[in-house]
């Protein structure tokens, strides 16, 4: 945990791909995986990537994977707080 009493990012991936049954020390997972991991499936891990979301890259003529840096990355982005413009008393 951190100071601030959040787990961290590499603390919260431990757990996914534990949850996942999924090895949390590869350097790419398949879309398949992500899904498994994040508790989407692969249709959804595949829109994102489509949309830029999530970036994968083409490991051969038909598999995509996606690197554990960019896995955490957008873990982080949405472990982020989204901006509130103003609070409605």
């Amino acid at each position: 945990m951190t100071q601030n009493g959040t787990n961290s990012i590499d603390d919260m991936w431990e757990r996914m791909c534990r949850n996942a049954q999924i090895s949390e020390d590869l350097a790419v997972y398949a879309l398949r995986d992500v899904g498994k991991i994040l508790g989407v499936s692969m249709s959804t891990v595949r829109r994102w990537s489509d949309a830029g979301t999530i970036r994968s890259w083409l490991l051969g003529p038909r598999k995509r994977v996606v690197s554990i840096q960019e896995l955490k990355r957008y873990l982080e982005a949405q472990a982020k707080p989204h901006g509130i413009s103003h609070v409605a008393n």
